[in-house]
């Protein structure tokens, strides 16, 4: 009976590959520990006030937190949508929190509606700034990331945090934890959307409803005394973006540098449409990652 060697070779060959891959893969996804579902409201949490917590393994000490806002214009999308941020950021050493929050739906009237899902972000701020479950990660560096509507959501409650923020504890002291905002795409001021693109009209109606003195936007708040100006701003945008234009970009970057920020940051040599920028955040040619980083690491 003849062996075939060449069949064995290659058998060899195949376990070998399949093996080192699966310690690869296996030790890939050990760097991080990730906590899903955690509900970030004390009293009869609804559908969607959670989120999903990524934590990175083998650290000398305790990372700094990112929290990422999706967008969705109020009425789409969901957080397992961007684990790839978390594992991705993990892999850099920080810390991720990916927020979901009550999302109005596609009918008049809806349960939901402004400033429901900025209350429901600004409750996830304060449970992560607080952290009384004591997860691993420095509640006193906290950095936001956001994109689309989950910009127009940061910026109220930077801007307005007594009025978006609970009550317990001081505002202040939740506000001097954040040390950055960065804003990918972002709406920031409804008037100028709908001027510019009149079909949002009626998704802006579903979130706000068909009262535009409820139409609130950044671009028009002054920021009150507890707004601390010393946290740094970075807003993105990619001008291969054909939902939203850069002036919701520029103009909110001089309204922020008119009413004291004392850093602010507009970048616009990126690449992408307006999902597929923070979609592919970490894959190849993706051309945000290292804006990300440089903003965490200053």
């Amino acid at each position: 009976c003849k062996v075939n060697t060449n069949k064995l070779k290659m058998n060899k060959f195949s376990w070998f590959l399949t093996s080192t891959f699966i310690h690869f893969w296996t030790t890939r996804t050990k760097m991080t520990t990730k906590i899903s579902d955690i509900d970030y409201t004390v009293e009869a949490p609804q559908k969607h006030q959670n989120l999903d917590l990524f934590l990175p393994k083998h650290t000398t000490s305790l990372p700094p937190l990112v929290v990422y806002i999706h967008g969705g214009f109020w009425l789409d999308r969901d957080k397992q949508e961007y684990s790839h941020i978390g594992e991705e950021m993990t892999k850099h050493g920080y810390a991720v929190a990916i927020v979901n929050y009550r999302r109005s739906v596609r009918f008049y009237p809806s349960d939901v509606i402004h400033p429901q899902h900025t209350l429901d972000l600004g409750a996830s701020l304060v449970f992560l700034a607080e952290n009384k479950q004591n997860y691993s990660y420095d509640k006193n560096r906290i950095y936001l990331i956001s994109h689309s509507c989950g910009s127009h959501m940061l910026s109220l409650i930077v801007l307005n945090p007594s009025r978006y923020l609970p009550l317990s504890p001081p505002t202040h002291e939740i506000m001097a934890k954040i040390k950055g905002c960065m804003c990918v795409q972002g709406l920031f001021n409804l008037e100028t959307l709908l001027r510019d693109f009149p079909h949002y009209t009626t998704e802006v109606e579903f979130a706000f409803t068909k009262d535009k003195s409820t139409w609130i936007s950044p671009q028009n708040l002054q920021p009150e005394s507890h707004t601390n100006k010393q946290i740094k701003w970075v807003l993105v945008h990619s001008p291969e973006d054909p939902w939203v234009n850069n002036t919701q970009t520029i103009d909110f970057a001089s309204h922020l540098i008119m009413h004291g920020f004392s850093s602010v940051k507009v970048i616009e040599n990126i690449s992408g449409k307006h999902n597929e920028i923070v979609e592919q955040l970490g894959k190849e040619k993706n051309t945000l990652l290292p804006v990300v980083l440089e903003f965490l690491s200053q």
